[in-house]
């Protein structure tokens, strides 16, 4: 899409909520595009302000016409001369009007949103035939199905000996928490107790508010082997590549929603090796919040999981800024009446029926309009 953009004169943007993930996106998309001598620029939260004065004049004379970012392009001093694609990675890590700002920035722009897990409103627009949906199924070639487990208290004994039976094979582990300190339940508190219990495993703490270069320095540590055990919160959730990963323990699981849960999964099972997610609820998790992390256990397909969540969670409101909630419909059900919905956007209207059923039959897209 980019390439098809830029020959025909256009200016492409592709932005990623971290700058790890935006580092590697720009690396990649360097080595695809120097055959056909296009630069790629990176612009981030930290890039210095001569190199940002840079690429700003680049974008503006129109010189530079592909460019990566995080939430930094959402500047008003970054301006394009003609942007004509933009394009949203894990577009559930943004905010509704994060990704209306990226195409306000031109016009007539079009707007390629990505994600393993659409939050309810992306599906619920995609009902609404406001998004065209492009489903890829399956996974790719010489991959496993993560194995899925909910786990309680009671089980730790048995999640320590797993641990360190996937340690003596060289394999490395991820530990989420929800809270960075405070309490039992945080990252320093629980690398502090699991560096007693696995003190070869190199373990370290990663969290968002540790300075860009200590991320840096950690995530190098774990993809090289020097850190084998990582304790972490939602920050390693997209952007961390680590194919010896086999392991992931999502403690307090009950606290995220199933497309987060979804995503951190995803951070293991990148090799053809069997990898693992233990789920474990919070002491005082309800039964019902336990429940649902059984829908983990059954399904591994994020498409799957995102209709779960919006059967759950709600649609949230198509015109507004609203991700999730009761939209407020009194005869209409997003999940019983999908398939009509569909259907409803490939009728034409009989000009013989009186006006009020033509407007009562116009297409959903129509009526939304």
């Amino acid at each position: 899409a980019m390439a098809q953009c830029l020959d025909a004169g256009y200016q492409a943007v592709l932005m990623a909520p971290t700058t790890v993930l935006a580092v590697q996106h720009e690396q990649t998309l360097a080595a695809l595009f120097a055959p056909l001598g296009v630069d790629v620029a990176l612009l981030t939260g930290s890039s210095r302000a001569s190199e940002r004065k840079k690429i700003n004049n680049r974008l503006h004379s129109g010189t530079l016409r592909l460019l990566i970012g995080t939430h930094a392009l959402l500047s008003d001093d970054v301006q394009f001369s003609r942007l004509g694609l933009a394009i949203v990675d894990e577009q559930h890590r943004f905010g509704v009007r994060q990704r209306w700002a990226l195409t306000e920035k031109g016009g007539a722009i079009h707007l390629l949103a990505m994600s393993a897990t659409p939050i309810p409103r992306t599906l619920a627009l995609g009902l609404y035939d406001d998004l065209a949906m492009t489903v890829m199924r399956g996974m790719p070639a010489g991959r496993l199905p993560v194995e899925t487990r909910v786990l309680s208290a009671q089980g730790r004994g048995a999640l320590a000996a797993g641990i360190q039976r996937l340690l003596d094979q060289n394999a490395y582990c991820y530990w989420i928490t929800p809270r960075i300190d405070d309490d039992d339940v945080s990252v320093m508190k629980r690398a502090e107790a699991l560096r007693g219990h696995f003190p070869h495993a190199g373990v370290q703490a990663l969290h968002g508010r540790m300075k860009a270069a200590e991320k840096n320095q950690a995530l190098a540590d774990f993809t090289a082997g020097r850190c084998r055990l990582l304790v972490a919160t939602t920050v390693v959730e997209v952007g961390v590549n680590v194919p010896e990963a086999r392991l992931i323990v999502i403690e307090d699981a009950d606290c995220y929603g199933l497309a987060q849960l979804h995503q951190l999964r995803g951070r293991v099972g990148r090799s053809n090796q069997q990898a693992y997610c233990v789920l474990m609820p919070a002491p005082n998790a309800t039964a019902a919040a336990v429940q649902r992390l059984q829908y983990l256990v059954q399904y591994h397909d994020g498409l799957t999981l995102a209709e779960l969540d919006l059967e759950l969670r709600g649609s949230g409101d198509a015109m507004g800024v609203q991700q999730s909630g009761v939209v407020g419909f009194r005869v209409l059900d997003w999940m019983e009446d999908a398939p009509l919905i569909r259907q409803a956007h490939t009728q034409t209207v009989d000009v013989s029926l009186p006006p009020v059923m033509r407007n009562f039959w116009r297409p959903v897209s129509d009526a939304v309009d």
